[in-house]
Order: C-alpha cells, then sequence, then structure tokens
C-alpha cells in the first residue's frame, strides 16, 4: 500500500495546478494549500479490510480521516466506493468511468472535470463555483446555486471539449448572490458535440448591472460546432431591471468568420412573468452558421429570436430554419436586424404560434415553394421575387416602403399577410395567373412614386386575381395635380389584359388633388382593340371622404379614338360610398370605348353620381358605350345613372324597363333615379322624369323620355286624382296629356281623393245567380263569380238533383287554370292536334287538353322539370298564390297589355328571396291583388275559386280590357 503522506501530497499538487478560465475572469489558484485528508474507503458489495494498519491501531477510531466531513464520493464501475472530503478532492481522484456524487453542499470557488466521468449530487446537495468540464463528461443531476465568491459569475464552463452532456441539471442563483453578469452554462474555446438537455434555469431575482445569460456560446478564439439544446426550461420571475436582459441563449459566433456552426435548439420553455417580460429574451444569435430553432415555447417574453451584426465585421448569420415555435404573449418572435442574416439565410419551416409577434426587422418577404411548407427569407422583396419561381407564393415578413416600382414578370403569389406595402408594383406578361392577397397598399407623400401612378399596374399580364387587400390613399397623396389610384389596368401597345378579377379588396381613399381613383381601366394608348377584356369586379367596399375626388372614386373605363378598348366588366356585390358635392363623388364612371357592362347587385351610398356613362375628348373622342345592363342595385347617392352621350343608341341602356320587376333597382327617397343628355345635345337625347309625391317627397316612380315626347308612366293611385307641379311648392303646373319632355325633371303629385258617389234611389235589381252555392252577401267574391259566368269563363257543376255549383271554397288545380286562362283570353283558335306537347302525364284524355298546350304555347306555363330530364305538367296540383301571380303575369306579356303604373304593394311575407316575387310585386302595381288585412300576400297558399273569379275580373278591368 502507498505510503499515506506521499498520497496526499500527489492529490494537492494536482489542486493546486488547477486554473480556470472563462472569458475575460481568471481564477488564479489557492495559494498554500494544506495537504488533503485520506479519503476514507468502503466495498458496497463486499467486505474488505478498512484503511491500513496504522489507522486501525488506533482504538479510539478518532483518527485524522474521521475529523473532517466528506462531501463527495466516487464510485467505480465495480461499484467501490470512496469519500472525500472536498468536491475538487473526489473529481481529481477519479478516473474515467468513474462516478462522482456530491453528497453535502460545497462551496468551493472552482472545480475541474477533466476526464470522461460522470459528475451528479444527491441529498439536495448544492454546488455553488464553478465547474470547468473537459472532454467526454457527463453532468447530470446536479443543483447549481451560484454565490458569485470570489469573482465566480458561471456555473459550469465547456472549454475546447468534445463529447461533452449536460443533462437534468438545476441551475440558479443565490437570493443574495454577489455577480454582476452569470451565465448558466459557458461553451468556448473550440468545444464540439456538446449536448445541454433537460435542464432546469430559474431566475427569481433581476439582473443587474449586466446580463443573465442561461447558455453562453462564444467562437470568438476557435469555431463552436455542434451544440444542441434540448427540452430545456427557464423561468424569469425576478423583478424588472433597467440594467441587464436574462437571456436564454446567447451565441456569438467570430468577428470576421462564423464562430459558431450546427447549433439547434429544440422543445425548450422560456418563460417570464407579465412583470418581467421587458428585461427576459430567448435567444441571440451573431455570426452562427446553422441554426435549426423548432418546437420551442417562448410565453412573455420581449423577443424571442433576435440577431445582430457588428460594423464591418462578418457577424451575419445564415442557414437558420425555424419553425412550429409558440410565442404567445410575445412581444416580437423574431427580431432580425437589418444586415444580420443575408437574403436566403433563413427558412422557416412550418407555422409558429403567434399574437402579434411576426418575423421583423431586416427580414422583409419569404419564398415559399407549392410543393413545400418551408418559407425561406430574404431582406428585400425585390431579392425575393427574383429567386422566386413560376408557382411560388411570396409572402410579406414586414411592412415596406418601396424605392422604385417593382416589377413582377412571373407567376407568384404575392401574400401580404396584413403588411403593408407603400409603392407600387407593375404585373407584366409573364405574370399572368398571378394573385395578389392581404396586402396593406399605401399610397402617401411617401410614396417614391410620381403623379400618375397605382399600387397596383397591370401592363400585360391577364387572370391576375386581386384579393382580400385594402388600398388606402390618403389626403397629402400627390398633391399635384395627377392620378393616385389602387389598381391601374394600362396593357402596353398592343397588350392585351383579359379575366382581371378585382374581389373583396377594401379601399379608402382621402385626398383632395387630382383624381384618386379605386380602380381604373384605361386602354388609351393601345392600339390594339379590344385591350382590356373580361374584367370582374364584386364583392368590394370603396370609402371615399368627403371631397375626396373630382370624379371616378371607384371604377373609371376609359379609350380614345372611337375605339371599343374595353369589352366585358362585369361590376357586382360592391358596396359603395364616396363625400363630395355637385360636382365630385362619381361612383362608376365610364368615359367612353366600352361595351359589354353588367352592373348588377351593387350598393351605392353618399355621393353625387352612381353610374355616370359619358364620353370625353382627350386626343380624339371617345366612343359611347355599348350594351350596358344595370339591375338589381340600391341607389342612395344623389342621382343613380347619369348619360352625357354615354350610350349608343337607347337599346344599348337596359335600366329603365326593370320598373317594377325582380330585378328593379332601389332608391333612396332623396335620389333621381335617371338624368339624361346633360350637354344639352337635343337631337335624340333622352331626359329622365323623376316623380315624387309633394307631400313626404317619397319616390313616385321614374322614366326615361325622349327629347319633345310626353311622358308615358304617369303613377295613379286607385280612388284619386292627381294634380302634377315642376316644384317641390307646388306653384307651377305640369300637364302629362300635353307637355313635353325637354329637360331633366322632377314632377311632384298633388292627391285629391274622389267622392264615394250617391247610391241611385231605383237601383236595377242585383243579377241572380246561376249557382245554388253562390249566395248574395254570404259568398266571397259575389259579383266576380257570376262575372265569371257571364263571359263564360266559368259554368260550374251540374250536380244529380240538376242544381248547377260553383264550389267556391274548392282550390283551383292547374288543369282547371289553363282553362279559365284560355277563355280569359278570348277562346283563341287553336289547334291542338298540331301544336307540341312537352308533357308526359298530358294526352288526349286529360281534362282540357287543348287549353293545357295552349298554355304552353304562349309561354305562361313551362312546366315542371322531372329527374329524368323529362317535363310534366301536374294538372291535379293546385294552383299557389305566387304561381298565379307568375301566369298572369307572363298572360300580360303575351297579350302585349300595357305596363301597369300604380305603386307595388310591400307584403309581409315577400322579399327577394321569395319564388316570384316581381310577379307579386307586378301584380300589386296592376290593383288585381291587394293582399290579406294583416299586410301579407299569402305566399305558399293555394288559390281557391272564389279567389280565382276576383283575379280573372279586375285582370280583365286592369290589364287587358
Amino acid at each position: 500500500m502507498p505510503d499515506k503522506n506521499h498520497s496526499m501530497a500527489h492529490r494537492s499538487a494536482a489542486l493546486l495546478a488547477t486554473v480556470c478560465t472563462l472569458g475575460s475572469l481568471a481564477v488564479t489558484p489557492i495559494a498554500n494549500a494544506a495537504p488533503e485528508p485520506e479519503p476514507s474507503t468502503t466495498q458496497q458489495t463486499t467486505n474488505q479490510p478498512q484503511g491500513n494498519a496504522d489507522v486501525n491501531a488506533n482504538a479510539d477510531g478518532a483518527n485524522e480521516a474521521d475529523a473532517v466531513a466528506n462531501v463527495a464520493t466516487v464510485t467505480s464501475p465495480d461499484g467501490q466506493t470512496t469519500s472525500y472530503p472536498t468536491f475538487s478532492a473526489a473529481l481529481a481522484a477519479s478516473k474515467a468511468g468513474e462516478t462522482v456524487t456530491l453528497t453535502a453542499n460545497s462551496d468551493e470557488s472552482t472545480v475541474r472535470v477533466d476526464k470522461k466521468i460522470t459528475v451528479t449530487s444527491v441529498n439536495g446537495a448544492v454546488y455553488s463555483g464553478t465547474m470547468t468540464v473537459h472532454d467526454g463528461a457527463t453532468i447530470k443531476g446536479m443543483t447549481f446555486s451560484l454565490t458569485g465568491a470570489a469573482g465566480s459569475n458561471t456555473s459550469v464552463s465547456v472549454q475546447g471539449a468534445g463529447d461533452v452532456k449536460i443533462e437534468g441539471n438545476a441551475f440558479g442563483i443565490a437570493e443574495n448572490a454577489a455577480v454582476t453578469g452569470y451565465y448558466g452554462v459557458y461553451v468556448q474555446k473550440g468545444s464540439a458535440r456538446v449536448s445541454i438537455s433537460n435542464n432546469t434555469f430559474n431566475y427569481p431575482t433581476a439582473a443587474k448591472s449586466r446580463n443573465r445569460t442561461a447558455i453562453y456560446l462564444t467562437g470568438q478564439e476557435n469555431t463552436v460546432a455542434d451544440v444542441t439544446v434540448a427540452n430545456n426550461t427557464m423561468k424569469v420571475t425576478g423583478a424588472t431591471s433597467n440594467r441587464g436582459q436574462t437571456i436564454f441563449i446567447d451565441a456569438s459566433g467570430g468577428r470576421n468568420d462564423y464562430g459558431i456552426t450546427n447549433l439547434t435548439v429544440t422543445g425548450n420553455t422560456v418563460s417570464a412573468t407579465a412583470e418581467t417580460k421587458s428585461n427576459a429574451t430567448g435567444i441571440y444569435v451573431q455570426g452562427v452558421k446553422g441554426l435549426t430553432f423548432t418546437d420551442n415555447t417562448f410565453t412573455n417574453l420581449s423577443q424571442a429570436v433576435g440577431s445582430g451584426a457588428m460594423p464591418g465585421q462578418n457577424t451575419t448569420s445564415t442557414d437558420i430554419k425555424v419553425g412550429g415555435n409558440d410565442f404567445t404573449g410575445t412581444d416580437t418572435g423574431y427580431g432580425f436586424e437589418k444586415g444580420s442574416v443575408p437574403s436566403g439565410g433563413l427558412t422557416i419551416t412550418k407555422p409558429d404560434k403567434v399574437d402579434a409577434s411576426r418575423p421583423s426587422q431586416g427580414i422583409v418577404a419569404g419564398v415559399k415553394k407549392s410543393d413545400s411548407d418551408a418559407l425561406v427569407t430574404y431582406v428585400s422583396l425585390a431579392d425575393a421575387i427574383k429567386d422566386a419561381e413560376d408557382g411560388d407564393t411570396v409572402q410579406l415578413l414586414s411592412s415596406i416602403t418601396l424605392d422604385s416600382v417593382m416589377a413582377i414578370n412571373k407567376k407568384i403569389i404575392l401574400d401580404g399577410q396584413g403588411y403593408a406595402l407603400n409603392g407600387q408594383i407593375r404585373l407584366a406578361e409573364k405574370a399572368s395567373d398571378s394573385i395578389i392577397q392581404n396586402v396593406k397598399f399605401v399610397l402617401n407623400s411617401t410614396s417614391k412614386m410620381n403623379g400618375w401612378s397605382a399600387n397596383i399596374y397591370i401592363s400585360a399580364a391577364s387572370n391576375v386575381k386581386i384579393t382580400n387587400n385594402t388600398f388606402m390613399i390618403t389626403a397629402d397623396a400627390f398633391m399635384i395635380s395627377g392620378k393616385a389610384m389602387g389598381v391601374y389596368v394600362f396593357p402596353n401597345q398592343n397588350a392585351k389584359v383579359d379575366g382581371t378579377q378585382i374581389t373583396n379588396n377594401t379601399f379608402d381613399i382621402d385626398g383632395t388633388a387630382g383624381y384618386h381613383i379605386a380602380i381604373h381601366l384605361s386602354n388609351e394608348i393601345n392600339d390594339a382593340v379590344p385591350g382590356i377584356t373580361n374584367t370582374v369586379i364584386s364583392g368590394n367596399t370603396m370609402v371615399a371622404h368627403k371631397g375626396a375626388s373630382s370624379e371616378g372614386v371607384f371604377l373609371v373605363s376609359y379609350d380614345k379614338g372611337g375605339k371599343v378598348g374595353v369589352d366585358g366588366v362585369t361590376v357586382s356585390g360592391n358596396q359603395l360610398a364616396a363625400g363630395g358635392s355637385a360636382t365630385n363623388g362619381v361612383l362608376i364612371d365610364f368615359w367612353g370605348g366600352a361595351k359589354n357592362i353588367d352592373i348588377i347587385g351593387n350598393t351605392f351610398g353618399s355621393g353625387n353620381i352612381g353610374v355616370y356613362l359619358r364620353t370625353q375628348n382627350w386626343g380624339g373622342e371617345s366612343a359611347p358605350q355599348e350594351n350596358v345592363d344595370i339591375k338589381n342595385n340600391t341607389f342612395n347617392s344623389a342621382n343613380g345613372v347619369v348619360v352625357k352621350n354615354g350610350v349608343k343608341t337607347d337599346d344599348d341602356l337596359k335600366y329603365t324597363e326593370y320598373q317594377g320587376t325582380e330585378n328593379a333597382n332601389k332608391f333612396g327617397a332623396n335620389t333621381r333615379p335617371y338624368v339624361g343628355n346633360v350637354d344639352n345635345d337635343t337631337e335624340g337625347a333622352t331626359y329622365g322624369v323623376t316623380y315624387r309625391d309633394a307631400a313626404d317627397q317619397s319616390l313616385l316612380g321614374w322614366e326615361e323620355v325622349v327629347n319633345g315626347d310626353k311622358v308615358q308612366n304617369v303613377p295613379t293611385k286607385l280612388g284619386y286624382t292627381v294634380t302634377w307641379y315642376k316644384d317641390a311648392n307646388v306653384t307651377t303646373l305640369f300637364d302629362p296629356a300635353k307637355d313635353a319632355v325637354t329637360s331633366n325633371i322632377t314632377l311632384y303629385a298633388v292627391w285629391a281623393k274622389i267622392p264615394t258617389p250617391v247610391p241611385s234611389p231605383s237601383p236595377d235589381p242585383a243579377p241572380k245567380s246561376p249557382f245554388v252555392d253562390v249566395i248574395k252577401d254570404k259568398t266571397p267574391h259575389y259579383e266576380d263569380i257570376l262575372w265569371l259566368a257571364d263571359q263564360g269563363i266559368s259554368t260550374g257543376w251540374k250536380e244529380a238533383d240538376g242544381t248547377v255549383t260553383f264550389r267556391p271554397a274548392t282550390e283551383v288545380n292547374r288543369q282547371d287554370m289553363a282553362a279559365f286562362l284560355y277563355r280569359l283570353a278570348g277562346s283563341p283558335k287553336f289547334d291542338e292536334t298540331k301544336a307540341e306537347n312537352p308533357f308526359v302525364d298530358v294526352s288526349p284524355d286529360t281534362p282540357h287538353y287543348k287549353e293545357i298546350l295552349w298554355l304552353y304555347s304562349t309561354g305562361v306555363t313551362t312546366g315542371y322539370r322531372n329527374a329524368d330530364g323529362t317535363l310534366s305538367f301536374q294538372g291535379l296540383t293546385p294552383v299557389y298564390r305566387q304561381d298565379m301571380a307568375a301566369f298572369l303575369r307572363r298572360l300580360a306579356e303575351y297579350e302585349k297589355a300595357k305596363d301597369p303604373s300604380g305603386k307595388a304593394q310591400s307584403f309581409t311575407d315577400v322579399n327577394e328571396a321569395t319564388p316570384h316575387a316581381g310577379d307579386i310585386a307586378w301584380l300589386s302595381r296592376t290593383g288585381v291583388t291587394e293582399g290579406y288585412p294583416d299586410g301579407s300576400f299569402g305566399v305558399g297558399g293555394t288559390v281557391l275559386r272564389q279567389d280565382m273569379a276576383a283575379f280573372l275580373h279586375r285582370m280583365h278591368d286592369n290589364v287587358l280590357k
């Protein structure tokens, strides 16, 4: 056995040779250290002799070893354990493959792990100094609580070591620790293959004059490589300090090269309280190549991931992959300083869970391939678009201002993700089929553009979709005369733009100079005609603030030189409102050179003109519009449709004829529906005549009248006479029978009730009923039933006793209805043997066979379409009230009856979705129906024979007579 004093001297010399260097902090060996006592050794599996002869000879056991408390043990692979009075002594005595266990608290300022051993602790033992770790060591299950004694500010320092594992440990700082900065784990000097996992870092006190960092990696001297930080937990609960930050990972590479490579950070949980978030940060990188940051949870931090760059040095970071992280409550998810990550240097592999935090500062855009969820990021939109390929998605990752027009000449999806883009993008020919979505476009005084500019300029691309964007043109945009536009379709010479779709966008326009326009279609420089085709503008919302523009704030379409440059425009379902006076606030404006225009189902709010159809002469007179269809719109603007020599012929505007139909336009109480010929070119011009009630100014109707003609559709009211005036003060008379229309005019009605006639003293006896079940004063519609019999329209049923009945309360079925309408029409000559019979359930044996085929030939009925494609008439099916309305209106059209001029009644059970709603309105205007006393029409109810008599009698007198 070796000499006891010789062994102690050898271990003491080893301890004295220990030097710990940590950054700028140098910890010197302990001077004049006393020799350590000999450890006591026990065998855990078998009984072995204890100690040596000198120790055993001391009978009372009070030897030198027993006088010092043991704080650590060394356990060999075969289970033999040796105790030591100091932590450093145990570590120095250990051999590769052994385990050193801290069994009691140790406050040694430094200890050194320089062998391939495992270091752990038991019994809640705490180490409060600095542990320096070298190759192959495993630090597992330790509790570190730094006090800052002797200037120490690091718990575990990994210096130039490889294959190190730091697992399942607890790191903290003592409550009154004398530390100004702090590192839980410090990895440096070319260390490699370091695993830091399943540890906890708990900081109940605030950082003071310097940062507190759980894990610090530095490659300033030699490259640190292949470090994994996984499944750790850090909690920051200390009060907020304005002197330092608490950081989970600080990874600072070399000054002129990538000092850290292949760093993986995954599955970690880092949190702060709402009170401490301002001084809590996740990970900061500088000069790192190859960072994987995925599936971490960073809650209530000021920033999750950040990067920086030192001026004049290569300290950028690249090959960064992030994704699947949870940043709930964190202010900034990714905060990359400008220049710290190059274009293409950051890839977002999958979405993160975020609140308001998103990539920001320096990372502007990303590119996502059509077959991948990964997003490669760029420091400029130009770089992203340059690298994108056809079919890729380019995403904005922060709000940007463009210095010049951004040209796009490839098929991409530009997704703004709600970020702002101040400037203009131009879509060239190869950008066909591109999609622009979710962008907040801005034009204001800071926009780097000229006086005729737009956020989106389409010069040659077709089938472009512009959807779910917002466009804001501010009051200070282009204070010089010019155009500021949201979307500008302006084909190059000999180019064609087809199939543009502008849908579900919001336009917010506020300006005072020039024309501020939401959408402008112009083919004025293009000799190819038509140059703009099949444009769809649908579901958009526009608010133009008062005084926003002199004209044309939503849609302007134009071509010059008598060409038709725009062919096919559908404007539907838009919500439009404009402020302004009588000289501005136009909502839809066609300046000439367009055809095949559908304006359907839009709502026109405040403003001067809803739809303006005109021509202009800028370098050549423009052609008037052709084939314009305006229906189902709601106009609350001062004027509905204004025509300024703007349609080629009267037949090219379909607008007036929708009155009283299911496609009718609706007008506000103060809206003039139609204004014509505003240029006073009287030859062949038309004017708008508006009818209002003088008592309450309510709209009674309107019509379009050719210059010099008389009005045709003067409103009437049953039981009243009417006097018309040219002014609301009812001072100047207008005689519809004599006065011609020579200008746009509003006429005001004054109604006078017709007195009830005095009964004749000797009235003629009432006609006798031919039907035994039709009794005066008992049967509803008694006179109508008698009229029906007198006209031969109904003959009733002959009963077995020889009497004739009408059966007034019986439902009318469809085949009897055919007979009634045929007779009401005068029983016209009709050869059923030569007529077409499309119905599978109608044959010569069917009652009223002839009348059914006649009804089909007139278009009054079309029958029912069966599942196999055939048609059936269903002659025994009852006639419903809404179907009756359709039958009678079609019969009137077949008979070319004059359009009714009465006012339609509003029924409580009829709306736009009601079957035959337009026919019901028409029937009400004729006076054929007044509905039920409760205000309903009775939709879904069947027609009784007594009611049919009333319908047919009124139809004859009011419509067909």
